[in-house]
């Protein structure tokens, strides 16, 4: 006794499959056994099966004068479902480190030939215990309500949210060797249709992003609510404010000013602040490609800026248009 070998085991398994031929194509078996008979049903005659030496059904092809292999020529013909065809997928599912179907019909129509094989090979994929668990897909929460300035039509940055851009590096002046610095992206975005506006800050603090604010305001009109992240700049400036409230002597100068609710997010919450991060993701698009490796000055980043403004400005016109003219001459 000693290991199995390449005769045994290609003699067992014709063995198998003439068993399997005998219980699942019974009738085959008598139809090819005689000369000239009209082969049914059609799913089974139209890969024109035949009986070989060894009295196997065999599927028939225009590879008869090719110099492959007797298996590869003409495959041995299996049901989908039975126990030898199952084991035979298994098999190859297995050697092949648990590849797809389409590899596995290709590698099993190399000797066998399987009634409707990729629905035969999914079902036998799908006990996999291995090939689930790696397909095995993470819960995902269901989405939450949105905030009422998001559903609400209002006038245009009534509700307005803002998130900060960059750092970038610019140039004081165009002449060569001029110092750079550094500038970011003040992002106002309306919270209603979307619409954007942009301001450069030099500096990542209270009074820059003031001015930043003035500045929207003067253009843009007061706003009723401003929502935000929890940076730091954000807070001081509320809390410079707020201090200023509470000073009798300034606090109608600066209800002039800017008089509106302010609103942060959640700390460690990002994810709150979607639609300015969305926002800055489409800025940061157009910027990168335009910019590449090279230093603009202020003006030229500043300019550059404007236009992406009024690029995405465009953009949301046209996704807003089927909510009426109203709105368009709201953005315009």
């Amino acid at each position: 006794m000693g290991p199995i070998t390449l005769i045994e085991q290609t003699r067992a398994i014709h063995v198998a499959v003439r068993l399997t031929q005998k219980t699942y194509f019974s009738g085959l078996l008598k139809l090819l056994s005689k000369p000239d008979v009209i082969i049914k049903p059609p799913s089974i005659a139209q890969v024109a099966p035949f009986l070989d030496a060894d009295e196997l059904i065999r599927v028939n092809g225009r590879l008869r004068y090719s110099s492959l292999p007797m298996n590869a020529k003409h495959p041995l013909l299996l049901p989908k479902s039975s126990h030898l065809t199952t084991l035979i997928i298994n098999y190859y599912h297995s050697a092949f480190l648990h590849a797809g179907p389409k590899f596995i019909v290709s590698a099993l129509r190399q000797r066998f030939w399987i009634l409707s094989a990729r629905n035969a090979i999914r079902q036998c994929i799908f006990k996999c215990i291995t090939c689930t668990r790696y397909k095995s897909s993470h819960p995902k929460p269901y989405m939450g309500e949105l905030p009422t300035p998001r559903v609400q039509f209002q006038r245009v940055f009534m509700q307005v949210g803002m998130d900060y851009g960059g750092p970038y590096m610019v140039k004081e002046c165009r002449r060569r060797n001029a110092r750079t610095t550094k500038v970011y992206i003040a992002l106002f975005v309306c919270m209603a249709v979307k619409a954007i506006h942009i301001e450069i800050v030099s500096y990542l603090s209270s009074e820059a992003f003031l001015a930043a604010l003035d500045r929207f305001v003067a253009r843009r009109g007061l706003m009723n609510d401003f929502y935000s992240d929890c940076g730091t700049n954000y807070t001081g400036a509320a809390r410079q404010m707020k201090s200023l409230f509470d000073d009798t002597a300034v606090r109608q100068q600066l209800t002039e000013r800017v008089p509106c609710n302010w609103h942060f997010n959640a700390p460690a919450a990002p994810h709150m602040g979607g639609l300015w991060e969305v926002a800055i993701k489409s800025i940061k698009f157009h910027l990168k490609r335009v910019i590449g490796m090279q230093i603009l000055t202020v003006e030229e980043f500043n300019t550059l800026t404007v236009r992406i403004e009024g690029i995405l400005v465009v953009y949301r016109k046209r996704e807003l248009a089927h909510k009426g003219a109203a709105v368009i001459d709201l953005l315009c």
